[in-house]
């Protein structure tokens, strides 16, 4: 039996010998995951740690944001259209009733509360589906600044890039300031990546050679990549509120 951790979200599994080097979606995350052989499992084994310990590394992977116009995006922002228009119709027919208006000037009233409430409805959830969806449960993620830390732009870019932590920790504490933020799932916690971002102020632009790009709100992004769940206790530590 071949025991290992998914490089995703940590969570452990196991399978049979016959089985290494073969891959397969990880039942936790639906990432993709390659058995490792039983030879590499027992140097897993050997060098595993102890539950509670601090992880240096991590297995990390680019950012890749939702396209525009994929399919989940679309359904979410349709079906928030279309309940926002029926509501806000509904109410605009009771309040025809109630005032007795004539039967084009009812229809006129619904039609022009669905239609803005339906716009406002896409504005809103257009901007709210630009997070990064759950891939264990499919719920949107939910985005929050969790602190900041004093660090150089291009080795703190470098070691979050890497999932070396233990790089990002020994860093001088010096530079720029670092606004460190998450986007997670409330639902499925540190069981599901957690996407983590790096941004810093315009007037350090000049300290980070450019190697940036607008965040908005006054910030410009450094880095931006995903991490296991099992990650986020770590960096709520390193990052300073405020």
């Amino acid at each position: 039996m071949i025991r290992f951790d998914c490089p995703h979200c940590r969570k452990g599994l196991r399978t049979e010998d016959s089985m290494a080097g073969t891959a397969f979606n990880c039942p936790g995350c639906r990432g993709r995951v390659r058995v490792p052989q039983a030879s590499e499992e027992l140097n897993a084994e050997s060098g595993r740690e102890e539950p509670g310990s601090e992880r240096a590394r991590f297995v990390v992977r680019p950012f890749r944001a939702l396209p525009i116009l994929s399919a989940q995006r679309l359904k979410s922002i349709v079906g928030w259209c279309l309940l926002a228009a029926l509501i806000a119709g509904g109410a605009m027919e009771l309040i025809a009733v109630s005032l007795d208006l004539a039967s084009w000037q009812s229809w006129l009233f619904v039609g022009i509360a669905g239609l803005a409430a339906a716009i406002v409805a896409m504005v809103i959830r257009s901007i709210a589906t630009l997070r990064p969806p759950c891939p264990i449960c499919r719920r949107w993620k939910k985005s929050r600044h969790i602190g900041s830390i004093q660090r150089d732009a291009i080795s703190a870019k470098e070691a979050l890039e890497a999932g070396d932590l233990a790089a990002l920790r020994a860093l001088s504490p010096e530079g720029v300031k670092i606004f460190v933020g998450i986007s997670q799932c409330r639902k499925c916690s540190i069981q599901a990546p957690v996407e983590i971002l790096f941004a810093t102020q315009l007037p350090d632009l000049e300290a980070t050679n450019g190697v940036v790009e607008p965040a908005g709100c006054g910030l410009v992004l450094l880095a931006q990549v995903t991490y296991p769940g099992s990650a986020l206790p770590a960096f709520e530590r390193l990052a300073k509120k405020g």
